[in-house]
Protein backbone atom coordinates (compact mmCIF):
# COMPACT_ATOMS: atom_id res chain seq x y z
CA UNK A 1 0.00 0.00 0.00
CA UNK A 2 3.00 2.27 0.79
CA UNK A 3 4.25 1.99 -2.13
CA UNK A 4 1.14 2.33 -4.38
CA UNK A 5 1.02 5.75 -2.46
CA UNK A 6 4.40 7.05 -3.30
CA UNK A 7 4.35 5.58 -7.03
CA UNK A 8 1.01 8.18 -6.97
CA UNK A 9 3.00 10.81 -5.32
CA UNK A 10 6.30 11.15 -7.66
CA UNK A 11 3.53 10.57 -11.23
CA UNK A 12 1.93 13.43 -10.00
CA UNK A 13 4.56 15.98 -8.59
CA UNK A 14 5.55 16.96 -11.95
CA UNK A 15 1.60 17.58 -13.00
CA UNK A 16 1.48 19.72 -9.58
CA UNK A 17 4.37 21.97 -10.34
CA UNK A 18 3.22 22.33 -13.98
CA UNK A 19 -0.04 23.33 -12.77
CA UNK A 20 1.95 26.12 -10.34
CA UNK A 21 4.10 27.56 -13.06
CA UNK A 22 1.17 27.95 -15.50
CA UNK A 23 -0.41 30.51 -13.18
CA UNK A 24 2.57 32.47 -14.22
CA UNK A 25 3.33 33.78 -17.51
CA UNK A 26 6.19 33.05 -19.25
CA UNK A 27 9.01 35.96 -19.97
CA UNK A 28 8.51 34.71 -24.34
CA UNK A 29 4.98 35.02 -23.53
CA UNK A 30 3.39 38.17 -25.78
CA UNK A 31 -0.38 40.07 -25.25
CA UNK A 32 -2.55 42.28 -26.74
CA UNK A 33 -2.45 43.58 -30.08
CA UNK A 34 0.96 45.00 -30.06
CA UNK A 35 2.35 41.39 -28.98
CA UNK A 36 3.84 42.68 -25.32
CA UNK A 37 5.76 40.40 -23.06
CA UNK A 38 5.14 40.66 -19.50
CA UNK A 39 8.75 42.90 -19.24
CA UNK A 40 7.81 45.19 -22.42
CA UNK A 41 4.50 46.14 -20.50
CA UNK A 42 6.52 47.05 -17.22
CA UNK A 43 8.95 48.98 -19.37
CA UNK A 44 6.44 50.93 -21.16
CA UNK A 45 4.59 51.58 -17.54
CA UNK A 46 7.46 52.88 -16.31
CA UNK A 47 8.45 55.27 -19.25
CA UNK A 48 5.15 56.33 -19.56
CA UNK A 49 4.73 57.80 -15.36
CA UNK A 50 7.83 59.18 -15.82
CA UNK A 51 6.52 61.00 -18.49
CA UNK A 52 3.05 61.80 -16.99
CA UNK A 53 5.25 62.47 -14.11
CA UNK A 54 7.58 64.86 -15.68
CA UNK A 55 5.22 67.14 -17.69
CA UNK A 56 2.07 66.81 -15.94
CA UNK A 57 0.55 69.30 -18.34
CA UNK A 58 0.82 67.29 -21.28
CA UNK A 59 0.07 63.57 -20.32
CA UNK A 60 -2.90 63.38 -21.86
CA UNK A 61 -0.37 63.01 -25.20
CA UNK A 62 0.46 59.30 -23.58
CA UNK A 63 -3.55 58.02 -23.80
CA UNK A 64 -2.65 56.64 -26.91
CA UNK A 65 0.16 54.14 -25.36
CA UNK A 66 -1.74 53.67 -22.19
CA UNK A 67 -4.51 51.79 -24.39
CA UNK A 68 -2.20 49.78 -26.41
CA UNK A 69 -0.92 48.67 -22.68
CA UNK A 70 -3.74 48.44 -21.26
CA UNK A 71 -5.03 45.83 -24.32
CA UNK A 72 -2.11 44.05 -23.24
CA UNK A 73 -2.96 44.10 -19.78
CA UNK A 74 -6.26 42.76 -20.11
CA UNK A 75 -5.29 39.88 -22.32
CA UNK A 76 -2.84 38.85 -19.96
CA UNK A 77 -4.99 38.80 -17.30
CA UNK A 78 -7.25 36.56 -19.16
CA UNK A 79 -4.72 34.30 -19.80
CA UNK A 80 -2.82 34.50 -16.63
CA UNK A 81 -4.92 35.83 -14.09
CA UNK A 82 -3.23 34.53 -10.55
CA UNK A 83 -0.13 36.10 -12.07
CA UNK A 84 2.34 38.14 -9.51
CA UNK A 85 2.93 41.18 -11.67
CA UNK A 86 -0.88 41.86 -13.25
CA UNK A 87 -2.18 43.78 -9.87
CA UNK A 88 0.93 45.91 -9.88
CA UNK A 89 0.59 46.54 -13.28
CA UNK A 90 -2.78 47.31 -12.97
CA UNK A 91 -2.34 49.46 -10.51
CA UNK A 92 0.70 51.91 -12.38
CA UNK A 93 -1.96 52.24 -15.27
CA UNK A 94 -4.69 53.14 -13.07
CA UNK A 95 -2.16 55.53 -11.29
CA UNK A 96 -1.19 56.85 -14.94
CA UNK A 97 -4.92 57.58 -15.74
CA UNK A 98 -5.36 59.10 -12.98
CA UNK A 99 -2.40 61.83 -13.07
CA UNK A 100 -3.89 62.76 -17.12
CA UNK A 101 -6.23 65.49 -17.23
CA UNK A 102 -9.20 64.49 -19.42
CA UNK A 103 -12.22 63.10 -19.51
CA UNK A 104 -11.41 60.05 -21.44
CA UNK A 105 -8.30 58.88 -19.01
CA UNK A 106 -10.99 59.53 -16.41
CA UNK A 107 -13.40 56.96 -18.04
CA UNK A 108 -10.07 54.64 -19.48
CA UNK A 109 -9.47 54.72 -15.48
CA UNK A 110 -13.43 53.98 -14.32
CA UNK A 111 -12.86 50.78 -17.25
CA UNK A 112 -9.87 49.61 -16.02
CA UNK A 113 -11.40 49.32 -12.58
CA UNK A 114 -14.59 47.79 -13.67
CA UNK A 115 -12.59 45.14 -15.53
CA UNK A 116 -10.61 44.10 -12.29
CA UNK A 117 -14.52 44.14 -10.62
CA UNK A 118 -15.69 41.98 -13.41
CA UNK A 119 -12.31 39.95 -13.83
CA UNK A 120 -11.11 39.75 -9.99
CA UNK A 121 -14.67 40.33 -7.80
CA UNK A 122 -13.63 40.60 -3.88
CA UNK A 123 -9.80 39.64 -4.63
CA UNK A 124 -7.42 41.95 -2.89
CA UNK A 125 -6.01 43.38 -6.41
CA UNK A 126 -9.89 44.81 -6.90
CA UNK A 127 -9.53 46.16 -3.49
CA UNK A 128 -6.10 47.74 -4.41
CA UNK A 129 -6.77 49.54 -7.66
CA UNK A 130 -10.44 50.62 -5.78
CA UNK A 131 -8.71 52.66 -3.54
CA UNK A 132 -6.05 53.86 -5.35
CA UNK A 133 -8.35 55.17 -7.67
CA UNK A 134 -10.47 56.84 -4.96
CA UNK A 135 -7.40 58.64 -3.44
CA UNK A 136 -6.77 59.91 -6.54
CA UNK A 137 -10.16 61.57 -7.46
Amino acid sequence: MALTMLAVLLFAAPFTCAQARSRLAPADEYFGHLKMSILGMRNELNRIRGRVDGDNAHADRQLGLCADVENAIEDFGSKYPHDTWLSGMTVDLEYIYAHMHSTTAHERGEHLLAWVHDRFPRSPMEEHVRLAFERRR
